[in-house]
């Protein structure tokens, strides 16, 4: 049984070589002999070559030079808060503006400062100097500061306040 189990494994493995060596109907002793002799040197020549690239690649350092800086403080990143309604519906009806044409007609029907408090590293700052106006999708503010951020998190950081007014707007509210 052992025999049968060996010689169909052999006859159904994609290893080259193996079914010369197996079948004996079709193969002569000395052909399936030379395919023995190939696949023996073929499977020593696999194993000098994998333990050769395993020495050499155990055989290479590793160097590493790590460093731990604990910065005081770290730059803050510019942020811009955009509202996804971009054009307040009430400032729409009184200009007769509804496609906005220059950056002056965008400022014109575009919804005013909506972020009404700000907080950095913890302290409440004033909103009208660190939130400047940017057009990009309608009127966006930027917030921007050389202030160093001393601890990330909840009451460190920037926290601000917005009001959207989502009823003033043409678009969909859900969005907002």
């Amino acid at each position: 049984p052992v025999e049968l189990v060996v010689n169909e494994w052999a006859q159904g493995t994609s290893i080259h070589g193996v079914p010369y060596i197996t079948d004996s109907q079709q193969w002569r002793i000395w052909k399936r002999g030379i395919w023995i002799i190939l696949v023996l040197v073929s499977t020593s020549f696999m194993i000098w070559q994998m333990a050769a690239l395993i020495t050499q690649y155990r055989n290479f350092d590793v160097i590493t030079d790590t460093q731990t800086v604990n910065a005081v403080s770290l730059d803050f990143p510019e942020v811009t808060v955009c509202n996804s309604n971009m054009y307040s519906r009430s400032l729409q009806e009184a200009t007769g503006i509804t496609e906005p044409k220059t950056n002056e007609e965008v400022l014109q029907i575009s919804p005013p400062r909506y972020i009404n408090r700000t907080w950095f590293n913890g302290i409440e700052i004033d909103t009208e100097q660190v939130w400047k106006p940017k057009i990009v999708f309608g009127l966006c503010w930027t917030f921007n500061t050389d202030m160093k951020l001393r601890r990330p998190g909840y009451y460190a950081g920037l926290k601000f306040w917005m009001d959207l007014n989502q009823d003033d707007f043409e678009n969909a509210t859900e969005l907002a």
